[in-house]
This record gives structure tokens, sequence and C-alpha cells, in this order.
């Protein structure tokens, strides 16, 4: 089998993380691992959306977008 394109390795990290990192945990103790990007508390409290304190994949997502178009908008401000 070929060797993953940077982008399959990308996605595959993030797949990662979700899977092994963000499960049975606090939106807000997972965002402590963000310290060039710390979410506000507002933030974090929307990213829980189900109110269950529990970092769900759709959860994990959307903050995984949220920081993306963070880093595209200051690499555009470069």
């Amino acid at each position: 089998m070929a060797a993953l394109t940077e982008l399959e390795r990308a996605i595959e990290s993030i797949v990662t993380v979700a899977l092994t990192a963000a499960p049975s945990r606090h939106p807000r103790d997972f965002c402590q691992e963000l310290p060039r990007r710390p979410p506000s508390e507002e933030k974090i409290a929307i990213l829980d959306w189900n109110n269950d304190e529990e970092l769900a994949f759709g959860e994990y997502w959307r903050l995984i977008r949220e920081l993306a178009r963070a880093m595209r908008r200051d690499k555009a401000a470069k």
C-alpha cells in the first residue's frame, strides 16, 4: 500500500485524536490543550451543544472547523 499523502495524514490525525482524546472529556478540559488558541467560555458552551459535558465527534469537528477558520484568517493577514 502506498504511503499516505499529506492530506490523508492530516485527516488521520484529526480522526485519531477524536477517537482517543476527545470522548468522555468535557470540552473545557479538551480545550486546555489549545494554549495558543483557547476558546472563550461562550464558545466552549456552544461546542457542547447537547449539554452532556462530553465532546462528541460532531462537537469536536465543530471545534476543528472554528480553529481552521481562525488559522486561515491569521495566515491571510500575514
